[in-house]
């Protein structure tokens, strides 16, 4: 199957597909933005926490992936939580597929990214919502940036000429696309610039790449060996809107992670 965004939205110009779950639910102009100046807020723990997309058709997919950012503020208590959930019959029931727990995924305020893959199968009354765990109305999540990319049953180019394989020969794709303490990209989606923070533990060389879905090589920098944390921007203009991977290569190991382009 092929990753192609169905949808991205930093909430400055609507709701778009995702709807307000009613009081403990809102669109707020705030400085909790992660881009842009509005954002999903969710609050306490009631059938009005919650932000909810519309029917999607995804009975073609195989699998979805959730990214956004996120802050948590006075989620004090520690049982407070928020989670990513997914109906496949309209609404009428969800299942939990994600959750993010403080002390764990977050520490209040401090801004995170988000990352939930969903297996399939779906349908073409499928939903998406986050929903609030916390203990009452002045324990907020705000979350930006959501952007919805589905692995579809769609045929893959017969022929793709590869510029350049990966290191050593080895597909990207045995590596894991989940964030490591040590990789992380903002912002979510990208556009024209990507910035890449790590952590070099050694003070060695090391190599940059950037791939896309089918192993293509976009990309190629060398990273001098500064010891201590490491902050790049990368010109990413270049790209088309798709679903790409950084890969750090260091000291014989490899840091994968994926980010969505979306210009």
């Amino acid at each position: 199957c092929a990753y192609n965004v169905i949808n991205s939205n930093n909430f400055d110009s609507g709701w778009g597909i995702w709807n307000d779950g009613g009081s403990d639910c809102s669109r707020p102009n705030t400085s909790y933005a992660n881009s842009g100046t509005r954002c999903i807020r969710l609050r306490d723990n009631t059938s009005s926490s919650v932000a909810t997309t519309d029917n999607l058709s995804l009975s073609n997919a195989d699998e979805l992936t959730v990214d956004f950012s996120y802050i948590c503020v006075s989620m004090d208590n520690s049982n407070e939580d928020f989670w990513l959930q997914v109906s496949t019959n309209g609404g009428s029931s969800y299942a939990t597929v994600e959750e993010w727990n403080r002390g764990d995924e977050f520490v209040n305020n401090v801004r995170e990214d988000g990352t939930a893959v969903i297996p399939g199968p779906f349908t073409n009354n499928t939903r998406l919502r986050f929903r609030c765990d916390a203990s009452g109305n002045s324990d907020w999540v705000y979350i930006d940036d959501v952007v919805i990319s589905a692995c579809q049953n769609a045929s893959l180019p017969e022929e793709i000429e590869l510029e350049e394989t990966a290191p050593e020969s080895e597909s990207i794709y045995v590596q894991s696309i989940d964030a490591v303490s040590s990789l992380k990209l903002y912002p979510v989606p990208a556009r024209d610039q990507l910035q890449v923070q790590f952590e070099n533990q050694t003070g060695s060389n090391g190599e940059l790449y950037i791939y896309d879905m089918y192993g293509q090589l976009h990309k190629r920098q060398d990273l001098k060996g500064t010891k201590g944390k490491n902050a790049l921007q990368l010109d990413i203009n270049n790209l088309n809107d798709g679903v790409y991977f950084v890969m750090i290569v260091q000291d014989g190991k490899k840091f994968t992670k994926r980010f969505v382009v979306s210009q």
